[in-house]
């Protein structure tokens, strides 16, 4: 019985190869051939093998080879697509997972790449010639798919392209009578191939694809998939002194330099899907439904009945930012916030329509690989219904925001929507792309959003791929990691100026990315023009990865140009006490209330650090000032440990019960926490009430850590250690019992 195969011995000679280890990687090229017979490849590999060792005797016997270098790369190249050759023989022999039956059926049907491309001319031509007659040919029009889905397959699964091959698909994809489908398709089986297995002559046809192109649509994919390439395998591009100098010359023009940022931001907003799902998902639309009652009553008010037509219905909404009682719970509700954290997320390029179409990909549609990679075309034969209405429906102002698969994904649905409701749905979307188209027109007049909407929606489209394709997990993952500027060979020297660098850092920061912003935060600092807000980031950076002594020096930094921030004394302050320095802690804090003496947090702050110097009565100078000024929860909480630390238990007592019986402003959330009843057990252990005691232990559901994290102080009040342990113990046991838990003696 056959070993079953994996890509990841292939994976592992690539990365020996980026690392500098030919030497490496061919003695186990060698072993592999030996191991599984591959007497096809024996050739090619001695070739390689003998030349890299004439070189290595060279070099060691003193001679000066001023070609070595050259030599050297030519040969990784080679040995680049030996492994490649050698990865898709074992996929067709050893292998079940879905790439391989790909690599099996090409072969299996004797054809090269040139046979499948002029099979997809054929039908296309015949395609183009059945438009014009008007007459729909269904055999015809699913021919001109498969061909199409066929041709897609051959070039992902094919070792290298030939010659030939290279100067037909390069034709095809610069042509701008060619249909953009099989241009698309083109671009997304070289990338797909390349991120499973570089390979020169396909990166080639990339740079060539994207140098020669007319249209904006297609060097926008063609671009985003030589970042994504180079970003995988970048090192083994360069090792081409062709293509190294043709990267160097993009330097020279503008144009490449702003695309260049166009595409670079748009993989790292794609990397950032899953936060923004998450901020979505946990925050704006939850908060937005909860308000939905008083929305509904608010549009209520307006009588937005069924006979307004579109303009008066946009006409009253509009007039709703000039309605003071609108405007007022908007700012109260944090609604007009909500919306626009939502605005800002589309138009940053954030993939706020992910969840919604995640949902909508497991049709059979979706599992064929090349689909993912088509442009919409609303006459695919998938699709069923009224064609116009369809186009009509994805002609609305979400249609900027919509890749192509989720245009297929809003189809497939408006094809389930029966016939009635079409007609009155029609009338009031005919309007609304009326309105969207004198908006592009507007858009239009102002700049060409061309290059970047593309680049965004291939973006999302290859996120939606590589994240729920049925198969996803046979192909890397390139949005797994952020894609760093930095770290693009060649392109870093020109793409990665100081002005970009802010940029990409400011977006990661904003973003709670800081372990990545962190570096260029770093390298900002270091330079010339460095001051008070770099010198901050970098602190508030640290500080979050835990790096506090570093944090601290930031932080001291940036305090010599403003030594009146509250909120950076508020923040040395805090790092101190992360550094287990309370007392220096305490002093920044009061610097910080010297100048904001009715701050609340600041209050408390500095009041729990005192607590935890065990100087209650300093704390509770400032507690009471808070309880008066700002009564809440969490003062009247420390105000209660500050009396019971200073042996006042009736007033400990006092405010802790009122804490408990929520009088006090929680902030929203839960009046009483487990530690008010911990707390309350406490004191009144110490006043010899054991009975109360274990009440209270038994109501507060917190752990045996949090009920004896504060034994040191009971210790000194007299609380005797063996009745505490027993009381402590009893109350878990009880709760383990009371909750099944059959925990081994």
């Amino acid at each position: 019985m056959k070993t079953e195969y994996s890509s990841k011995w292939a994976t592992a000679r690539l990365n020996e190869l980026k690392q500098g280890g030919l030497l490496r990687a061919l003695r186990s090229i060698g072993d592999f051939i030996e191991k599984h017979g591959l007497r096809e490849f024996k050739g090619i590999f001695e070739n390689i093998s003998s030349t890299s060792g004439y070189m290595l005797d060279y070099l060691r016997n003193g001679f000066n080879d001023p070609q070595r270098e050259d030599t050297y790369n030519a040969l990784a190249v080679k040995t680049v697509d030996l492994i490649g050759a050698i990865d898709r023989r074992m996929l067709a022999e050893n292998s079940t997972d879905t790439f391989s039956g790909i690599v099996r059926t090409v072969n299996f049907s004797g054809k090269t790449v040139t046979d499948f491309l002029n099979e997809y001319r054929k039908f296309a031509s015949l395609y183009s010639i059945m438009i014009e007659s008007g007459e729909r040919d269904e055999a015809l029009v699913k021919k001109r798919e498969r061909t199409l889905s066929e041709l897609f397959e051959s070039i992902l699964v094919v070792a290298t392209l030939t010659g030939d091959e290279h100067d037909l698909l390069m034709e095809i994809s610069t042509d701008t009578e060619e249909s953009v489908s099989v241009k698309y398709q083109i671009i997304g089986a070289l990338l797909l191939s390349l991120l499973r297995n570089f390979n020169l002559s396909k990166f080639r046809l990339l740079l060539d694809i994207y140098e020669r192109t007319t249209e904006e649509s297609i060097a926008a994919r063609a671009l985003t998939a030589i970042i994504l390439t180079l970003s995988e395998y970048g090192e083994l591009a360069v090792f081409d002194k062709g293509v190294r100098t043709r990267l160097e010359a993009w330097q020279d023009s503008i144009v490449n330099y702003s695309r260049l940022r166009e595409v670079e931001m748009a993989i790292i907003s794609g990397f950032d899907t899953p936060r923004i799902m998450r901020t979505l998902n946990k925050t704006v639309i939850p908060d937005m439904l909860k308000m939905q009652p008083q929305i509904k009553s608010m549009l209520d008010e307006m009588n937005l009945d069924a006979g307004l037509s579109p303009d008066d219905i946009m006409e009253s909404m509009e007039s709703l930012g000039y309605n003071p009682k609108w405007e007022k719970f908007m700012a109260e509700s944090g609604l007009d916030k909500k919306m626009q954290e939502m605005s800002e997320m589309l138009e940053s390029g954030g993939d706020v329509m992910y969840a919604t179409f995640s949902r909508m990909k497991t049709g059979a549609f979706f599992r064929d690989i090349s689909h993912w990679f088509l442009p919409f075309e609303a006459d695919r034969s998938e699709i069923k219904g009224d064609v116009s209405f369809i186009n009509s429906m994805l002609e609305t102002n979400a249609n900027r925001y919509l890749c192509d698969s989720d245009k297929y994904s809003m189809a497939f649905s408006i094809s389930s929507i029966p016939a009635g409701m079409m007609g009155s749905m029609r009338a009031q979307i005919d309007e609304m792309v009326k309105m969207n188209r004198e908006e592009q027109e507007n858009d239009l007049r102002s700049h060409s959003p061309l290059f970047t909407t593309e680049v965004h929606a291939f973006v999302k489209d290859l996120y939606r791929f590589f994240t729920l394709y049925h198969a996803h997990k046979n192909y890397s993952n390139p949005f797994k990691n952020p894609v760093l500027p930095d770290r693009l060979p060649v392109l870093s020297e020109s793409l990665f100026d100081s002005e970009f660098k802010e940029m990409v850092c400011e977006y990661f920061f904003k973003n709670g990315y800081y372990s990545i912003a962190l570096p260029y935060l770093e390298s900002l600092a270091a330079g010339p023009d460095a001051g008070y807000v770099i010198y901050q980031k970098a602190g508030y950076a640290l500080q979050n990865v835990g790096e506090y002594r570093k944090a601290l020096d930031y932080y001291l930094r940036a305090s010599f140009f403003d030594e009146q921030e509250v909120w950076l004394k508020t923040a040395i302050g805090n790092v101190y006490l992360k550094l287990g320095e309370p007392e220096n802690a305490v002093r920044a804090f009061e610097d910080a209330l010297s100048t904001d003496d009715e701050n609340v947090h600041l209050l408390l702050k500095i009041s729990q650090t005192y607590i935890l110097l065990e100087k209650p009565e300093l704390a509770l100078t400032h507690l009471y000032k808070l309880d008066y000024i700002h009564p809440i929860a969490k003062a009247a909480r420390e105000i209660a440990w500050g009396e019971f630390m200073r042996n006042d238990s009736g007033k400990a007592k006092e405010y802790l019960g009122k804490v408990i019986e929520g009088k006090y402003d929680s902030g929203g959330k839960r009046a009483s926490q487990p530690c008010d009843y911990v707390r309350m057990g406490h004191i009144l252990l110490s006043e010899g009430n054991p009975a109360e005691a274990v009440k209270h232990y038994s109501l507060a559901a917190a752990d045996e850590k949090e009920m004896r994290k504060d034994w040191p102080l009971l210790k000194k009040k007299g609380v005797s250690e063996v009745d505490f342990d027993l009381l402590i113990e009893s109350v878990v046991l009880d709760r383990e019992k009371e909750a099944g838990i059959e925990k081994s003696k």
